[in-house]
């Protein structure tokens, strides 16, 4: 972010600013650099932040020296402006060029966001220079507490009427709070350095961070790591859930637009961090790690239990329960044998209680999954991955015992099986964990919905545009049906080119629905020529090779609610859904010609199988 500092001047230096700021603003001797935004899942670029320098000669080069002496010589506001032309100049030059697919984020302070809201400044940059508003996101910067809420959310709602996106700067640092997330509800959350650097050896602040992803699903907002300088921290970011990350790790702030980062270096960084793969290890449980390993009780006397120990040396702990099997805690080996090999403790403490040496453990629900308890792992020391636990059943009883490194190789079992069935494109599951996670839910009796969502017009669009801008495309809502299934059963594949399936726990999924069409709406026009978003298509062959005019392109879903008893396999359950996804592509092209763009299409079967409506 261009960082805003508060400091005193001396009348001197106030002077001598005034004119330094006069000459910068008077001759517009500012540059822009951008430092690129990339995905978590795939280190592919998702936008650029645009950053400003002063002139290199001056006083002002930096952009704490250039807003700390703009907010003391009152013209905050004007410099804003001026950073904003020439962002949004640079930017647009270069994507004339390159056609570059991604969003410029830019920085604005509270207080010109508000007035620039009055205004119409940014819009009238943008259509100055061929862009729409849909290819920009405004962050607001939390270093001013003198914002009203009220202006800011009415500012807010102002922007996004025009087709902008909003982000928060630095969560988390200044004045930036909880309550603007929860007044203003960004579409992005950029998490202050500070918390990025201190994850790596604080747990604490590692739970923070997994709460923040946690909260980030609920509202709708993606998350973005800011300040990523190390590849434990990049490692962290990807184990936590980050939506996307940005840091000197991955690039420097330049003059040039950073298309792709070089292979060699995505692919290394790549290779550091396994996948995690919710859909396999979702429906994993920890009861399958449990080795029953007899347990003591306060009654066992400390030789017994050093026997134990002697006689199998794989044993690193053993749990102690109480008359109902429910767990007291865990003796540890070493610190018992530690302990017990002195001299004397035989004969003194040989046949007393062994409940001197119980130490407190971690105890797991049985029916816990792998995905949830790598979640939990994550907020542990390295230290502590190997440190045994205790598995109970519902009831709490003891079943057996668990560590971390039976975990970790169950986990590269899971990161395996998904890597070999995973889309190339999104990895997003394939076909065959798609109809694995059907029979699973059709066994278990699970009622569900299922979506099969298909992008309208894709194909002209990919003919006319470019199989890369249309993959950008299938990316894009790739990564919103992610963000809009945010329930722990909630199951999202990608069947191959533009189709997908969604299925659906969450009895508020026609909400989801209703958002995911509205988080379409707002993404679309970034993927449009202005002179096609216009007219509202484009003009392409079709199969016979005529020129035919297609509208601009939509989301259609057919989705299937699927009752205990009705379906009898992922075949059936698939073709009930192909055939709902006919009758949602009919309806949406009726809505095109009237002139309901995007022409986006929820249709539900209601009918049952074998019946007519």
């Amino acid at each position: 972010m261009n960082s805003i500092q508060w400091r005193v001047f001396s009348a001197e230096e106030a002077s001598a600013s005034w004119e330094e700021l006069d000459l910068i603003l008077t001759r517009r001797s500012l540059t822009a650099h951008f430092q690129p935004i990339l995905r978590t899942r795939d280190l592919s670029v998702f936008g650029w932040e645009a950053l400003i320098r002063g002139p290199a000669t001056s006083t002002l080069a930096r952009p704490d020296a250039l807003f700390a002496a703009a907010r003391h010589c009152g013209r905050l506001s004007e410099l804003d402006y001026a950073c904003r032309a020439t962002s949004i100049g640079s930017f647009a030059a270069q994507r004339e060029a390159t056609a570059p697919a991604g969003k410029l984020f830019l920085n604005v302070d509270p207080t010109a966001f508000v007035e620039g809201a009055r205004k119409g400044w940014t819009r009238e940059l943008l259509a100055a220079h061929g862009l729409l508003p849909a290819n920009v996101v405004i962050e607001i910067t939390e270093a001013s507490p003198h914002a009203s809420y009220d202006d800011l959310c009415e500012a807010t709602e102002h922007y996004r009427s025009q087709g902008f996106e909003i982000a928060i700067d630095d969560l988390g640092e200044a004045y930036a709070s909880l309550r603007v997330w929860s007044e203003v509800r960004p579409n992005y959350v950029k998490i202050d350095r500070h918390f990025i650097h201190a994850a790596a050896t604080e747990p604490s602040v590692r739970r923070l961070l997994e709460m923040i992803v946690s909260l980030s699903y609920d509202v709708g907002s993606m998350t973005i790591a800011e300040g990523v300088e190390t590849e434990t921290q990049w490692q962290l970011m990807h184990q936590l859930g980050f939506d996307c990350v940005q840091g000197f790790l991955f690039a420097s702030p330049a003059p040039q637009l950073l298309r792709a980062l070089p292979a060699s270096i995505r692919q290394s960084l790549l290779q550091q961090v396994v996948r995690e793969t919710r859909w396999f290890g979702s429906t994993r449980t920890v009861a399958a790690m449990a080795k029953p390993v007899e347990p003591v009780t306060l009654t066992t006397d400390n030789e017994t239990v050093y026997r134990r120990f002697l006689a199998d040396a794989g044993l690193t702990a053993i749990p102690v329960v109480d008359d109902g099997r429910r767990p007291i805690g865990l003796i540890a080996r070493q610190r018992f044998l530690e302990d017990f090999s002195r001299p004397y403790r035989h004969e003194l403490f040989g046949r007393r209680s062994c409940g001197h040496y119980v130490a407190k453990g971690r105890i797991i629900a049985a029916q816990t999954t792998i995905h949830e308890l790598t979640r939990y792992f994550q907020t542990l020391d390295l230290t502590e991955l190997g440190c045994p636990f205790v598995i109970v059943d519902d009831g709490g009883r003891y079943v057996g015992m668990g560590d971390g490194q039976a975990l970790l190789r169950t986990l590269v079992e899971v990161q395996l099986e998904a890597a070999r069935y995973a889309n190339p494109l999104t990895g997003l599951p394939g076909s065959v964990p798609i109809n694995d996670r059907i029979e699973q839910y059709l066994a278990r009796s699970l009622p569900f919905v299922v979506g099969y969502v298909d992008i309208s017009h894709f194909k002209a669009y990919n003919d006319v545009y470019g199989f890369v801008e249309g993959d950008e495309m299938i990316r894009m809502v790739a990564e919103l049906l992610r963000r809009h299934t945010p329930h722990p059963d909630d199951f999202v594949g990608h069947i191959g080119g533009d189709d997908f399936i969604v299925l659906w726990a969450d009895p508020d999924w026609e909400k989801r629905v209703a958002a995911l069409f509205d988080s379409f709406a707002t993404a679309l026009p970034a993927f449009y020529r202005p002179g096609d978003w216009q007219q509202g298509g484009i003009n392409a062959e079709d199969r016979q090779g005529n020129r035919v005019f297609h509208p601009v392109s939509a989301l259609t879903i057919g989705a299937v609610r699927v009752l205990p008893g009705v379906y009898d396999s992922h075949r059936s359950v698939a073709a009930a859904a192909t055939e709902a996804k006919k009758m949602a592509k009919k309806l949406s092209q009726r809505q095109a010609a009237q002139g309901i763009l995007p022409a986006n299409v929820l249709f539900v079967e209601r009918r049952r199988p074998g019946k007519k409506s």
